[in-house]
């Protein structure tokens, strides 16, 4: 509790009397007005006093009342610690002060949640010769303790996007061409056996500590990978050793053939951490040689600052700041200026009357529904969940949820986010047939899912009771389901597979957490046989049959059912340039920059301001 809010509560308690009136109060009344003890009642005047926000005058004799005089506007005050709070990212707070402290002022719920919304976006303060380029977004999930910085332990789309500002990958996908391009090394090649790779390295990337990146960086980041228990220890187990050529290229060694090490080596996960982490660790201050850096974070706000020398180029936005609002907030919000993105966090209509604004929709992935083989229950019985992967109407769900849903999904990748106007799996009179056939006997499924799938999760609970199947949604945090035991315990995983991201996040799928989770121990072995095949084929098109194979071959087993595309559309201001949709649905920062022609004055001058109001996004 800030001494401003005491103010507030002293102010409130004592019917309001300000502006140079007086009130009679006792010791115990002051006490119970700030929940504390009589004495802390005492320091707490004291400080107020010497601040001049009020006179005290004790009372004279034993059980005489002290005499109390406001010096400050209340309702100036509550609106300074309101605004206050939200700019250190405290919104929830700040929300809490309102519904406290603003009841009986101009300056109530509606009128803040007005100027929240104009709060954020983008700004330019130029005070004091600096000209500081700020973009501030709101965010509808908790930070702190859910997220992770460590690349290790990374998963969620949330996390990767805020890796890849802080850190770079050896390589990096080409997000026009979608084949790999140089990051921190410049040059890279394999053997004919694709078992041995060898990087060479730019000199001159930086850490943020200003220490230069060298191949014992690289040599530790891969082999901490390769030996720690980390959720993303997949992309490294096949490494047998990782030798130094030089200061600046290193030797991957492999246990087998692996064509696409490029791809792993530009993932996230893999991304190159100082070698003095391993001492440090990663939790407290990350740092990276990325185009941002760590600056701040608690479980409300995370700050990152461009980084002056990453080798790249400097990023054209000098701030970031990413504030959490709380969820009962969310709707209150009005998406009124430059930037819209629009997915199912929050559903909300698209901008009218808008002409001059551009639009764009990218397909992010799909949801899927695991059936988990591995725990003993109804779902060993492939007639049960053959009768959930038919029982399914697609194009029902996308008509009926609509919004961000494209359309059915019947594999991984979808050509033009366009296509399946028909629901060719969708086939009741199968569904009924393999529910005769099968054992169940109506006994409840348990069904897990985050808040941001409950629509999908009560519609397929409506659905398929329509054949008898019952099942119990569960709403779990995005940490919670990450737990082995949680995914083990879980009947049914309904999640979202950004498949955009391309055949990484698919090999990932297979190798690691729900889908691999949830897979019998005879299809897990065979999905790691074709994907070494996979790893192994020397061509693209040879790569996508197999993957194929891999589908049909599951679909078939009836492990998992696919459910519906889903997208992203942003609508953006002109005055937005550099805007880049990524495959989890996040808007890259390094490349946005604002046209100051088309971008609006406001305030005195020394700030101009154009909003961005961003709903992110895809959850990975």
């Amino acid at each position: 509790m800030s001494l401003t809010q005491d103010y507030l509560r002293l102010y409130t308690a004592f019917a309001r009397a300000g502006g140079g009136q007086s009130v009679k109060v006792t010791s115990d009344r002051l006490a119970s007005a700030l929940y504390c003890t009589a004495r802390n009642a005492k320091l707490i005047i004291h400080k107020m006093t010497k601040l001049g926000w009020l006179d005290y005058r004790p009372g004279r004799g034993r059980g005489n009342p002290s005499e109390l005089t406001f010096r400050l506007d209340y309702e100036e005050t509550y609106v300074r610690e309101a605004k206050r709070l939200a700019g250190e990212g405290k919104v929830e707070a700040a929300f809490q002060l309102v519904q406290a402290f603003g009841g009986n002022t101009g300056f109530r719920q509606e009128q803040f949640v007005e100027w929240l919304s104009g709060y954020f976006g983008y700004s330019v303060d130029n005070r004091n010769e600096a000209y500081l380029e700020t973009l501030k977004l709101p965010v509808f999930r908790e930070l702190n303790g859910v997220h992770t910085l460590d690349p290790a332990e990374s998963f969620y789309a949330l996390d990767m996007h805020l890796i890849q500002q802080v850190y770079d990958t050896l390589v990096e996908t080409d997000p026009v061409t979608r084949g790999f391009k140089g990051a921190i090394a410049h040059h890279w090649s394999s053997d004919d056996s694709a078992k041995e790779w060898t990087f060479y390295l730019r000199k001159g990337v930086l850490f943020h500590n200003g220490r230069e990146l060298t191949a014992e960086d690289v040599r530790f980041s891969l082999l901490r990978l390769a030996e720690g228990g980390y959720k993303q220890r997949w992309l490294a187990e096949d490494i047998v050793s990782v030798d130094i050529l030089s200061k600046f290229a290193v030797s991957v060694r492999l246990k087998r053939p692996n064509r696409l090490f490029p791809a792993y080596a530009g993932y996230p996960p893999m991304s190159i951490v100082p070698l003095e982490c391993g001492e440090t660790g990663l939790s407290d201050k990350p740092v990276g040689t990325g185009p941002y850096r760590y600056v701040a974070q608690d479980s409300q706000r995370y700050v990152l600052e461009a980084f002056d020398r990453h080798y790249a180029g400097r990023a054209l936005i000098d701030r970031i700041e990413l504030t959490v609002i709380p969820g009962d907030w969310r709707l209150a919000l009005t998406p009124s200026a430059s930037l819209l993105i629009d997915t199912d966090d929050i559903p909300v209509s698209e901008p009218v009357s808008l002409p001059d604004w551009r639009l764009k929709r990218k397909v992010t992935g799909c949801t899927l529904l695991t059936m988990n083989q591995r725990k003993p229950g109804p779902l060993r019985d492939l007639h049960l969940r053959k009768a959930v992967q038919y029982a399914v109407n697609r194009r029902l769900m996308v008509d009926e949820l609509g919004h961000s849903r494209a359309c059915p999904a019947f594999g991984f990748f979808t050509e033009d986010g366009q296509g399946g106007l028909v629901d060719t799996d969708w086939d009741m009179k199968l569904a009924r047939g393999h529910m005769e056939k099968s054992s169940y006997a109506g006994e409840p499924l348990r069904l897990l899912t985050y808040r941001r799938h409950v629509k999908d999760a009560e519609w397929l609970q409506r659905e398929l009771a329509a054949i008898g199947i019952r099942f119990e949604v569960q709403i779990v945090s995005w940490k919670q389901l990450l737990q082995t035991s949680v995914m083990e315990r879980a009947d049914m995983i309904l999640f979202e597979l950004p498949s955009a991201e391309g055949i990484i996040r698919i090999v990932e799928s297979f190798k690691s957490h729900f889908i691999r989770a949830h897979l019998s121990e005879d299809d897990a072995s065979a999905a790691d046989e074709a994907v070494a095949e996979l790893l192994a084929a020397a061509d693209e098109r040879c790569r996508s049959e197999i993957l194929k194979r891999i589908e049909r071959n599951l679909k078939e087993k009836a492990a998992f059912a696919f459910l519906v595309h889903k997208s992203v559309s942003s609508h953006a201001h002109p005055s937005l340039r550099g805007i880049r949709i990524n495959g989890r649905g996040w808007i890259d920062f390094k490349t946005l920059w604002y046209d100051p022609e088309r971008t609006s004055a406001a305030g005195d001058g020394q700030k101009a301001k154009s909003g961005a109001y961003l709903y992110p996004f895809s959850d990975g």
